[in-house]
Order: structure tokens, then sequence, then C-alpha cells
């Protein structure tokens, strides 16, 4: 019987396995995804989903403090071209992480050196329910379903039958506590107000991004356009999954466009997206610029 420790060993001079380096969950869903035959996207996914932080974490990036919370990384998109000899540059390494974010399945943060854009935080959204390992090994479990994937959506979810631990909120509408899993009624009227109040909330932090408020009449904002936008009739016709989805997608590129302001602040740069900041949220819902984006 030839030496054990061989089967853990990955290639001659390399690190064995398993390690102290710890693990990570990698559910099966994540063959359904939209991406999913795009071997590349698949590839960045899962390298960055084995990269980012476990727990949180102060650590020192480019000569500047950042704290890192649960699945977050600090890294910049050259970073992620050398990672893979497929990205050819930048913008293509954009590209990518760009689908997964109008998917809401990772968020960035800017990070500056003073005025200067050196980077930024990546993180997982929904990574302390879908890493969840505190499940005992005898306790039989299936797929998580969207409240545990964030929205790793595009999956087949099946039904969950380990009950839930208690985790913090991760800021996400398929995990948003009123929204998530609810009954569709028969008239979508708290199935829409939900989501409007997972907008607004999301609205108010890109407005913090770029160093303002949002004062807009939220009940106007809601009676007057949003209420508009997703009436029950086109609820209907999408579905309410479809819906669930754009308003993510919504959201997301909400804070794409934010996100951008920010980084070019305090610098000669002019953001693609410079209306945005002093833009109202019923002018954004008006607009339905992240239907083209998607």
């Amino acid at each position: 019987m030839g030496n054990q420790a061989n089967v853990y060993q990955l290639h001659e001079g390399q690190r064995v396995m398993p390690s102290k380096n710890g693990y990570v969950n990698l559910w099966r869903d994540i063959n359904d995804q939209p991406w999913s035959s795009d071997e590349l996207a698949y590839s960045v996914f899962i390298k960055l989903l084995s990269t980012v932080q476990h727990k949180p974490r102060d650590i020192v990036y480019k000569g500047q403090p950042v704290h890192l919370e649960s699945g977050e990384w600090a890294i910049d998109y050259p970073q992620i071209v050398g990672m893979f000899k497929g990205i050819k540059d930048k913008e293509h390494a954009r590209r990518i992480i760009k689908k997964f974010k109008s998917l809401s399945q990772v968020y960035t943060k800017p990070l500056k050196n003073g005025s200067v854009h050196i980077g930024f935080v990546i993180g997982f959204n929904g990574w302390e329910k879908w890493q969840n390992c505190t499940t005992p090994q005898t306790t039989p479990q299936t797929t998580p379903n969207s409240t545990d994937l964030k929205v790793l959506r595009g999956g087949k979810t099946t039904p969950q039958t380990t009950p839930q631990t208690t985790h913090k909120n991760n800021n996400d509408l398929n995990n948003n506590k009123e929204y998530a899993g609810s009954a569709t009624p028969p008239v979508h009227s708290e199935l829409r107000k939900n989501a409007f109040n997972y907008f607004w909330k999301k609205w108010a932090e890109c407005k913090d991004l770029v160093g303002l408020k949002n004062k807009a009449p939220k009940e106007k904002t809601y009676t007057n356009n949003f209420a508009k936008l997703f009436t029950d009739s086109y609820i209907n016709r999408v579905g309410v999954e479809a819906f669930k989805a754009e308003v993510n997608q919504m959201c997301a590129f909400a804070l794409e466009a934010h996100q951008d302001i920010a980084s070019k602040q305090g610098t000669n740069q002019t953001s693609d997206y410079f209306n945005h900041e002093k833009m109202w949220p019923a002018k954004f819902l008006s607009n339905k610029q992240w239907r083209e984006q998607a």
C-alpha cells in the first residue's frame, strides 16, 4: 500500500490537501447559473469564492488599512487579470465582475488612497447564510433555497429540510426577512411594498456613497413611480421571480453608478454616470436605464 499522504498531494512541491487553510461550501446550484457555461466566469467565481475572508479581518492593502467582513477581499482589476490566462485586460475582468454584480451575487466598494483609486473590496452577498457549516453531519439537507443563496438565481431550488440558524441580514432582496419566500398573493401589494422598501434602503446607501442624503418623499415616490412601474399586471406577466430579479438588477445598477461617481470624486475624471449624482429616485425609476444594462 502506498503512502497515504500522496492521496492529498496535488503536485510535487505543492501544498497538500486538506490543509489548515480551511474550505468553502460550493452548492450544486452553481451549475444552474446564467454564466455557468462560461468557463472563464465559472473559474473566476470559484477563485474569488475560495479567496475571500472567512471571518472579519483588518488588513493593509497598498499601504491603506482596510477592514474586511466575512466574504470580502481587497483586489484590483490588474490582479484579476494576472490570475487567469484567459482574461485579456482590465476591461475584460470588469465585464466578468459586472456579470456577477448584475445578478446581485457580489458587490464592490471602492478603495482610495486620498483621491487616488487603488482598487476595491469585493464581497459575496449572503456569505454567512449559504456558507453556514453548523449543520450536524447526521442531518439530511437538500440544496439551499433562495433565502440561503441570496440571488444566485437561475438555479433550481428545492425545499430545505434543515432548520435555519440565526444570521445577520446580508442586505439582499431575496434575503429580506419580510420579502423572501413569501407566498404570492392574488394582488401583489405586499410583495411590491417590500420590494420598494428594499430599493429605498439601497438608494439611501447609494446617496451616502457620494456624500448626499436621500431627501425624496418616500410615499410619493412609491405611489407615483414604483407602483405604477411594477403593476399587478406587469408582475403577473413576467412572474414573481423575474420581478425580484429586476428589482435586484435595478439596485445593482444604482450601486454601480454611484460607486463609479464616488471613485472619480476629487480627480480630474468625470464619471459616465455623473447625472446620477443628484438624481432623485423618481427620475431613476422613470428612466428604467437598468433594463438597458440588463
